[in-house]
Order: C-alpha cells, then structure tokens, then sequence
C-alpha cells in the first residue's frame, strides 16, 4: 500500500524534489488512494532558493504550479513526520540516514532500480526527461499498490469463503442410516406379526 505521508528529498529542493512532489499529488489525487506529501534537500545551500524556470515551464505541462516553491532543508521534525521518504539517488539515501539515523526503516530511492540524475542548469529538454523519469518511478509504486490492493481482496474473498464453509452445520448421515433401518425393520416385523395373527383368526372362525 502507499504511505500515508511521504517526505521527498533531493539536494537543494529547487528542481527533483520539488517537480516530485507536485507530480506525486496529481496522480495519487487521480487514484482512491490518500496521501500528504513534502519535499526538502540534504544539502540546501540557500533556504528559501525558488525553483528554477525550467523546471516551472516543464511542470506547467502537466498542470501543475512550481512558481510558489521556496526550498529548505531536511529536519529532524520532517523525518519524525513522514511515513516514507523518498529520495533520488543513492548518495542521497546515504547522507540522509547519516544525518538522520532515524530514516533508516523509512527511507529508500524513489526508482528503487536506478539514480535520477539532477538537471540543474541544463534545458528544458533535459528537465522534461527528468520529469518522465519521476513519473515513470511514480506510476510503477501507484501500480503496485493498486496490485496489492486487489490481491488483498481476493485474499479476503477466499478466508471469507473458507470461514463461511466452516460455519455451516455438519450433518452424519452414516449414523442416520442404521437408525433408519432399523426401523424400517421393525415395523416390517410388527405388520408380518399381525398379518399372522388375522390369519389364523380367520382360521378359527372357519372351523
């Protein structure tokens, strides 16, 4: 399932963290899935720092509003707050968990296969393949959470099946039958024994 709270991180929290964030909440808002999100750098040299224009023009593409973003840091309080962070690369992950020790069971790279690199300072082109990238990583962990979510259900489905199989009355139907035919018997030698005894009234009065 995806986390509830998501810190995402990348250096300077002007350009991948940033686009990240607005892209995580358009399409988790596409899905039933909830989700809170925040963006910070390991490294943020100018708290405060706007993103650049490349990144607001890349991001106006999908809808979305980058001109009212200020970066700042990771904190403490930050990483207390999120369920999950997710963070760009793996030097990323590696001055996060020394900074924060505590970031260790909850951090981990948002494309957990590969790095996506930082297009600081070069074109639109390349901050427009930037963007692919984090949606790609986005839309492979919305996925997989929707997989899981139906693989729980069904899971549900059948211990529903199996609990309700396991409620129903149990019936002994061997125990059934010799009780039956024994009755059967006796009333078989019960009307024999009064058909003998008619006979043999009838017998009588001939006589």
């Amino acid at each position: 399932m995806l986390p509830k709270k998501v810190l995402v991180v990348c250096t300077g929290n002007t350009c991948r963290s940033a686009m990240a964030m607005q892209l995580i909440i358009k399409l988790v808002a596409e899905t039933s899935f909830g989700m809170t999100v925040d963006s910070a750098g390991v490294r943020v040299d100018n708290k405060g720092s706007p993103s650049p224009s490349q990144a607001i023009e890349v991001m106006k593409s999908y809808g979305c509003d980058l001109s009212q973003h200020r970066s700042k840091p990771v904190t403490e309080e930050l990483v207390d707050w999120a369920d999950a962070i997710w963070v760009m690369t793996q030097p990323h992950l590696d001055m996060l968990q020394a900074d924060f020790p505590m970031s260790k069971c909850k951090a981990e790279r948002l494309n957990v296969n590969a790095d996506i690199a930082d297009p600081w300072s070069q074109s639109v082109e390349v901050y427009h393949t930037t963007c692919l990238q984090i949606e790609a990583a986005i839309r492979n962990r919305i996925a997989a959470a929707k997989a899981e979510m139906q693989d729980n259900k069904v899971q549900e489905s059948e211990d529903q099946e199996v609990k309700q199989t396991q409620d129903q009355p149990q019936t002994n139907s061997e125990s059934v039958a010799p009780i039956a035919n024994a009755n059967d018997s006796d009333a078989s030698a019960i009307t024999a024994a009064s058909a003998a005894s008619a006979a043999a009234a009838a017998a009588s009065a001939s006589a």
